[in-house]
C-alpha cells in the first residue's frame, strides 16, 4: 500500500484547522462537510443538514466543486488506488469494488 501526506506545496490546513477547531472542538475529521445551503459543519455520517435539511455534497450532486465544502479533505494521508464514493462521498480503498457506507445503508434499508 502506498501512501503519502499533502505535498509540501500545497497550502497548510493548519489555520483552517484552528478554525474549526474553535468551531466544534478537536474532533473535526477530514471527511466532514460545510452545508452548502447554511454553511454550518456537519460530521460525515450525516447525509442531510441537521440544520436546513440540504443534502451532503458529493461528486454526483457538484461536481469538482464539491472539494469546497471539504475544508480538511486534503489534510488527511491519501493511499494510492483510493476514490471517493460519487453518492456519499465515502472512501473507496482499492480493495473494494464498492462503497461500504453506500453498501451498510442499503442493508439497513432492507432490514426496515
Amino acid at each position: 500500500q502506498v501512501c503519502s501526506a499533502r505535498s509540501p506545496s500545497e497550502p497548510s490546513p493548519d489555520s483552517l484547522h484552528a478554525t474549526l477547531a474553535a468551531m466544534v472542538g478537536n474532533s473535526f475529521r477530514s471527511a466532514d462537510w460545510m452545508c452548502p445551503s447554511c454553511k454550518n459543519m456537519m460530521f460525515s455520517q450525516n447525509v442531510l443538514c441537521r440544520n436546513c435539511g440540504h443534502r451532503k455534497p458529493t461528486l454526483n450532486t457538484m461536481g469538482q466543486a464539491v472539494w469546497g465544502f471539504y475544508p480538511l479533505a486534503e489534510g488527511r494521508m491519501k493511499c494510492e488506488g483510493e476514490r471517493h464514493c460519487p453518492e456519499c462521498h465515502g472512501i473507496i480503498h482499492r480493495s473494494h469494488s464498492e462503497c461500504l457506507g453506500c453498501r451498510a445503508q442499503v442493508q439497513e434499508a432492507q432490514q426496515a
